[in-house]
């Protein structure tokens, strides 16, 4: 036979019978327990996969279809692979590192229109792959205790889950504590198998690492939801300890066959999932716990910050371990001065003190020591009442409140009332005096006028008659001014322009400067605003003022009044008008000053000590305030008046 012959002779066939097509071939290679897919007659392109290979790369079927050879084992780009050639090659993986494999290309047919590749991983590399991929997993479930939010760690837990076991679904169910069910709090589940809630029987039934397949008995919702969705297979694992269970882990495939070992390592991952979870609910319940502690510590804090009593924290063995800033303005202490003192080195003043802070250690609280005088840092004493409130901390004293109340004020309001009443009992004794002394005064001034008259000019009595005549004067101007204080003050109010009233005054009073050698100078502003009072009683006022003034002056040989007045803003939206009257006199002495504007007091030597009481008690009618700045070598009384607001009635 010739060589032409014998190449034109036809080959032998690989198939006795009918030839298969490509769904038998299909069916052929489900039960190939390597990793294995059908090319088509190119060789580039996948026609069909088995659940080996479908496990080994966490790719779909969809996912693949169609897809060619050289995108699943790029290194063979270069020289693309041959029909019988076997290599190694890296086969890339979904969502998961490639992996090194030997690849082997077989034709399945004699036209060679398809060819069947098998993929053999290399042992220790799919080991230490496995390997890295659960100690990587292993170390991300240690961490998920750290994650702010539960269902934030959970869903960690999905992924890690999935990338360690190459599954397609995941689903995380968690107990509920108000209902009996579990509910799906984290999941991967494309195809929805996994059900929103389970019952609480699944998880009785669930509690140890089992799988399903389809074709076994639904003793579950979980098996149940599987097979209606035509899973591949459906495995759980209890989450907990029994009969403290948390949840259930549940893994599964559409396609894929489970791995090799997979309950043991679902098991595990289970394992560091539960002590995971359990980690975070504690560190979830520490943060809370700490939260609620803060925010009683601030709320604690503000209070004491706040409150309007001193307020001293001491600890069993006495000694201070805070105090409020109002404690501390009453001793003249700061904190740090005086923390881990003894009380007794700060408190200074009450005897009954260390007594009641040993009694509260008893858990008795003392509400009232009484009034005590409490000495300052710097010796100065005032008055106070104490109480002593233990806290206590599952029944023991953890610390005691001193409550610090300043009476001070209360005190010296009940002395003010006091010398009140007694001003007033005085007033009321002045008044009448007053009346009945008025009348044997002008029939003395009556009298010695009649004498007078009676006599020559010339004569010797006279001078005693005069001395007569003026102190019945005086005396008769003593009682008006005594009168008029007592009196209730009437005022007509109406709108005045200061610089007019100041004008006037200061007209009338021109000749008595000339005479007393006293020079007169005036600062009326222009834009004084007007002011809304009694022209009367605000002419006593000035005319009061500018005779002090001109009197002290006067003693000295003479001086220089000032008046002036203008706007004042320091108040905002309450515009004012300040007036002030200066003499450059020897000023006011230190003793009197601090009571210059209390009744019968009086630097003059035969003042009244009420002129400027009344003045006072008219300024303070019209809302406005008075105020004295004196030194050596002159004086200035300061009045300052509300100005008039247009559509002020």
């Amino acid at each position: 036979m010739t060589q032409s012959e014998t190449s034109a002779a036809p080959r032998a066939s690989f198939w006795r019978g009918k030839k298969p097509n490509i769904a038998d071939l299909g069916v052929l290679l489900k039960h190939l327990t390597e990793a294995a897919l059908i090319l088509d007659r190119t060789r580039t392109s996948v026609l069909f996969v088995n659940p080996a290979f479908l496990n080994l790369t966490a790719f779909a079927p969809e996912d693949l279809a169609l897809r060619p050879l050289i995108e699943l084992i790029p290194d063979t780009m270069e020289r693309p692979m041959q029909v019988g050639e076997e290599r190694q090659a890296r086969l890339v993986r979904k969502n998961r590192p490639p992996i090194e494999v030997k690849v082997k290309i077989s034709p399945l047919d004699e036209a060679e229109n398809w060819a069947v590749a098998i993929f053999s991983p290399l042992k220790h590399v799919l080991e230490q792959n496995w390997l890295e991929l659960m100690l990587d997993g292993f170390r991300q479930l240690t961490q998920m205790a750290s994650k702010d939010s539960l269902i934030e760690a959970l869903e960690q837990a999905v992924n890690i889950t999935r990338t360690i076991l190459g599954v397609e679904l995941v689903g995380i169910y968690r107990a509920e504590s108000d209902y009996p069910q579990l509910r799906l709090q984290a999941a991967y589940d494309p195809a929805l198998v996994l059900p929103d809630t389970l019952p609480v029987a699944d998880l009785i039934r669930l509690t140890s690492p089992q799988v399903w397949f389809p074709g076994r008995r639904v003793s579950t919702d979980l098996y149940r939801s599987g097979r209606i969705k035509g899973i591949s297979y459906l495995a759980s694992t209890p989450l907990g300890e029994e009969g403290a269970w948390l949840g259930l882990l549940v893994v599964g495939d559409r396609v894929a066959q489970p791995i090799e070992n997979l309950l043991k390592f679902l098991a595990v991952i289970g394992g560091n999932l539960s002590t995971a979870m359990v980690q975070h609910i504690l560190v979830a319940n520490q943060r809370l716990n700490i939260e609620h502690q803060q925010q009683a510590l601030d709320l604690q804090e503000v209070l004491i910050e706040n409150v309007h009593d001193g307020v001293i924290l001491v600890g069993p063995d006495l000694t201070i371990a805070a105090m409020n800033p109002v404690a501390e303005g009453m001793l003249g202490y700061t904190e740090s001065d005086i923390r881990h003192q003894p009380i007794d080195n700060v408190v200074i003043g009450c005897e009954r003190l260390i007594p009641a802070l040993n009694t509260a250690l008893q858990g008795v609280a003392t509400h009232n020591l009484g009034q005590a005088h409490i000495h300052r840092r710097d010796g100065r004493a005032f008055p106070a009442t104490i109480q002593t409130i233990p806290v206590e901390k599952d029944g023991r004293v953890q610390t005691t409140l001193i409550l610090l109340t300043d009476i001070s004020a209360d005190e010296q309001t009940r002395i003010r009332t006091q010398q009140l009443e007694q001003r007033a009992v005085i007033g009321e004794v002045i008044n009448a005096f007053a009346h009945e002394v008025r009348n044997p005064i002008n029939n003395i001034s009556l009298g010695v006028t009649a004498l007078a008259s009676e006599m020559e000019a010339e004569d010797p009595k006279q001078e005693a008659i005069n001395r007569i005549q003026n102190d019945c004067t005086r005396l008769t101007h003593l009682m008006e001014t005594i009168l008029s204080s007592s009196r209730p003050m009437e005022s007509h109010f109406e709108v005045l322009d200061p610089k007019m009233v100041l004008r006037k005054i200061i007209e009338r009073w021109r000749p008595r400067l000339a005479k007393v050698n006293v020079t007169q100078f005036s600062d009326m502003h222009p834009n004084t605003p007007r002011i809304q009072g009694d022209a009367r009683a605000l002419d006593q006022v000035f005319t009061n003022l500018i005779s002090n003034a001109v009197d002290v002056m006067h003693k000295q040989g003479g001086g220089t009044l000032s008046i002036k007045s203008a706007a004042l803003n320091v108040i905002p939206n309450l515009p004012q008008v300040e007036i002030s009257v200066t003499d450059d006199g020897p000023g006011i002495p230190d003793e009197i000053r601090e009571h210059i504007f209390e009744p019968f007091v009086s630097n003059k030597l035969r003042g009244t000590g009420l002129g400027l009481a009344i003045t006072k008690q008219i300024v303070t009618a019209h809302r406005g305030s008075i105020h004295v700045n004196t030194f050596p070598g002159g004086t200035v009384f300061s009045v300052i008046l509300p100005a008039f607001l247009e559509g002020e009635e």
